[in-house]
């Protein structure tokens, strides 16, 4: 028996991985469709999940067929190179970028298939030395045909029910939202509440709810949780968070591609110096258009009182990728507030962002901005 050789060793463990790859590469994709509004095809979609489906079954069927020596793996592997070849060119554009790319897969694939092709690789395989890839294509043409059959039907099988259960299938209406109780204490633990419509047919609408608390040193960072669901469209979430006594807690509810009205919670009981007064005035983001090609967006704003300013907080709010931030400065009794809003990924053609500022004095008067927003064009 012929000893595998170690390219063929390379190429079956390459396969496997490729293979994984894939399967993780679906994933994703299916729970990205829970982010998107309703395609406006669903069978497009089925179609693209069987195809990347096949492939991965493919890829571990040339890697069990290395492995084990399988006359018709040999075949098959260059059939699926030399697809790999021609797909390289399958493209709308030809910059620089794409060329270099088609270049180095050319010579990658054109390698691989000259390899096999060599003696000792045809020899492992039991494929004679001067038998031709079309004759031996043709030889092997039954198993290579009834593999392929068995995968797509494979595919279909594995594709259309995951697919089917992931994507919205009836437009996501976020019907209410509420909390509890509705006078929070502090201490207290909160249960917040959505009822939701439509989404994805196994999983339904999904939710999460998104929440920043002002004014409480403890518990001051921006959250992102899952809800639960409920049965009957209905969604909750318990916070055991504990917030102090002035908490002031801003927060949404995202359902799929949609945003319910924003909500406040006050906790416990704010006595206000009558001797001091905090404002926020004249809240300025520059540039006010904001394209994809903004690098960051600048919010300033003047924030008075007649005693030392303790905080000032920016919060901001992207719902399309459930990004969140804040920036954070401490002042005197006169403060210029500036800071910018910028974004790891880049601003996103169509997406909304929400901001508010906040701020807080010496004598614990505070004062809270109304929620601006801009769109990105």
């Amino acid at each position: 028996m012929v000893q595998r050789p170690l390219g063929i060793s390379i190429l079956a463990c390459l396969a496997i991985i490729s293979g994984f790859l894939g399967i993780l590469t679906f994933i994703f994709s299916l729970f990205f469709l829970t982010y998107l509004p309703i395609p406006e095809s669903l069978y497009l979609t089925i179609i693209t999940g069987i195809i990347s489906t096949f492939i991965v079954l493919i890829s571990f069927l040339i890697a069990y067929g290395f492995f084990n020596a399988k006359r018709w793996s040999w075949s098959l592997g260059i059939i699926v190179f030399v697809i790999a070849i021609i797909s390289q060119f399958i493209t709308q554009s030809f910059d620089i970028y794409y060329i270099v790319k088609i270049i180095f897969a050319v010579l990658i694939y054109g390698l691989v298939i000259y390899y096999l092709t060599r003696p000792g690789v045809k020899s492992y395989f039991k494929v004679k030395e001067n038998e031709s890839i079309f004759n031996e294509i043709k030889q092997n043409k039954t198993v290579i045909v009834k593999n392929i059959v068995i995968i797509v039907i494979i595919s279909i099988i594995l594709t259309v029910p995951m697919v089917w259960g992931f994507i919205p299938t009836d437009e996501i209406e976020i019907i209410s939202i509420s909390h509890s109780p509705e006078h929070p204490q502090p201490g207290d633990d909160i249960t917040f509440l959505a009822e939701i419509k439509g989404g994805m047919p196994i999983f339904g609408g999904g939710a999460n709810l998104c929440y920043h608390p002002f004014f409480d040193p403890n518990k001051g960072s921006i959250s992102k949780k899952s809800m639960s669901s409920l049965g009957n469209n209905m969604y909750s979430l318990t916070t055991t968070k504990n917030f102090k006594n002035g908490t002031e807690i801003w927060y949404f509810v995202k359902a799929g591609d949609k945003l319910s009205e924003e909500r406040f919670i006050q906790v416990g009981h704010v006595e206000r110096s009558n001797i001091t007064t905090i404002e926020i005035n004249d809240v300025i983001q520059s540039p006010e258009k904001v394209t994809t090609t903004t690098n960051s967006v600048k919010i300033s704003a003047n924030v008075n009182s007649n005693v030392d300013i303790s905080s000032i907080t920016l919060v901001y709010f992207r719902p399309k990728l459930y990004s969140i931030g804040s920036a954070h400065q401490e002042g005197d009794r006169r403060r210029q507030f500036q800071t910018t809003i910028d974004p790891i990924m880049g601003f996103q053609s169509g997406e909304k962002i929400f901001y508010k500022i906040a701020a807080k004095d010496a004598s614990n008067n505070t004062a809270i901005t109304p929620t601006f927003n801009f769109t990105v064009s």
